[in-house]
C-alpha cells in the first residue's frame, strides 16, 4: 500500500514497523520459535507436504503453479509454525488475498471485499490469540502472549500480540509465495541456470539468495519520516511519505556486477529483499 496503513491493521504495532529498542526486544521475545533447530524439526513434515503438492499437481493436465505449489507450501509451513489447524489454512489464505486486494483495490481506497476479508481475518486472529493465552505452547504466538519485554519497555499490548499473528501469516505467506513463483519463472527464462543447479547442488544457498535478489518478493515499503533527514542530496522532511523500492536497490550497479543478470553462483549478494535490520530511533 502506498497510502497510509488502515488503523485496524495496527500501524506502529507491527514488528517490521517498530524502531529499536522495542523492535529488538520483540525479536528476542519471539526468536526461540524461529531457531534453526525448530525449523529442522519440521523438515520431514514439510518435505512430505512438498512432495504431496507436487505429485497432486502432476496428476493434472494443467495446473496453476502459484496456487497449487507456490502458495500451498508456505501456507502449510506457516500453519505448522504458528499452530493453526491445517483445515483452516485455505480459508485464512482466502481472507489474506482479500485483504491484500491486488486485483480490485484503487489507490487511496479499500474495497468492500478487502474490508470483509480484514474483518474475518482479525476475528479469527483475536480468537486464536485468546486461545493461546489460555493454553500456550512453544509456538511464536504463544511466546508473544506469555513473554515479557525488558524492564522499561512496558508490556506487549494486546494489539501487538495480535499483530505477531497477523504479520507472520500475511508477510510469511506473501513473500514466500512470490519468491517461489518468481524463482521458477526466472529458471524458465534462464534454463542454463536450472541446468547448472541440477549439476551442482552446492549452489543451492547462493541460488536462494539470487532468487530473493532477482524477484524482490516484497517490492517496496512505505514509511513516514519521523524527523528531517538528508539522504544523498535530497532533504526529506518530517511527515513526508517515503517509498523504498527494494527491487531497485537489488539492481544497484554501484554494488552489483551485472545486476540484470540472473546468476545463481553470485557471491557478492547482500541483497535487500527483506529490507535492512538496523532500526535506530
Amino acid at each position: 500500500m502506498i497510502e497510509d496503513l488502515p488503523r485496524e491493521m495496527g500501524p506502529g504495532s507491527v514488528i517490521n514497523m517498530m524502531d529499536d529498542p522495542r523492535h529488538k526486544a520483540l525479536r528476542r521475545l519471539i526468536g526461540p520459535a524461529l531457531t534453526n533447530a525448530r525449523v529442522a524439526a519440521m523438515e520431514d513434515i514439510l518435505f512430505a507436504a512438498a512432495e504431496s503438492a507436487v505429485q497432486a499437481a502432476l496428476q493434472q493436465e494443467r495446473v496453476d503453479f502459484v496456487s497449487a505449489i507456490a502458495a500451498e507450501l508456505p501456507l502449510f509451513a506457516i500453519a505448522s509454525l504458528v499452530g493453526i489447524p491445517q483445515d483452516d489454512r485455505h480459508q485464512i489464505f482466502a481472507w489474506i488475498n482479500a485483504v491484500l486486494d491486488y486485483s480490485d483495490r484503487q489507490l487511496g481506497e479499500t474495497s468492500i471485499s478487502s474490508q470483509q476479508g480484514m474483518k474475518n481475518f482479525m476475528t479469527y486472529g483475536h480468537k486464536f490469540v485468546d486461545e493461546k493465552r489460555q493454553n500456550p505452547g512453544s509456538d511464536i504466538v504463544s511466546l508473544a502472549v506469555t513473554g515479557e519485554l525488558p524492564k522499561g519497555l512496558g508490556k506487549l499490548m494486546p494489539l501487538e500480540q495480535l499483530m505477531v499473528f497477523s504479520v507472520v501469516m500475511v508477510a510469511g505467506l506473501e513473500t514466500t509465495r512470490n519468491a517461489i513463483a518468481g524463482g521458477i519463472l526466472a529458471f524458465i527464462h534462464h534454463p542454463e541456470q536450472w541446468l547448472r543447479l541440477q549439476q551442482d547442488g552446492g549452489l543451492m544457498n547462493s541460488a536462494l539468495d539470487e532468487i530473493l535478489r532477482w524477484t524482490s518478493p516484497t517490492p517496496y515499503n512505505r514509511r513516514t519520516a519521523t524527523r528531517d533527514v538528508i539522504i544523498g542530496d535530497r532533504l526529506i522532511r518530517r511527515g513526508e511519505k517515503v517509498t523504498l523500492w527494494w527491487a531497485s536497490a537489488n539492481r544497484d550497479d554501484a554494488y552489483y556486477e551485472q545486476p540484470f543478470t540472473f546468476d545463481i553462483g553470485r557471491q557478492k549478494n547482500l541483497h535487500l529483499a527483506f529490507g535492512i535490520w538496523g532500526r535506530g530511533t
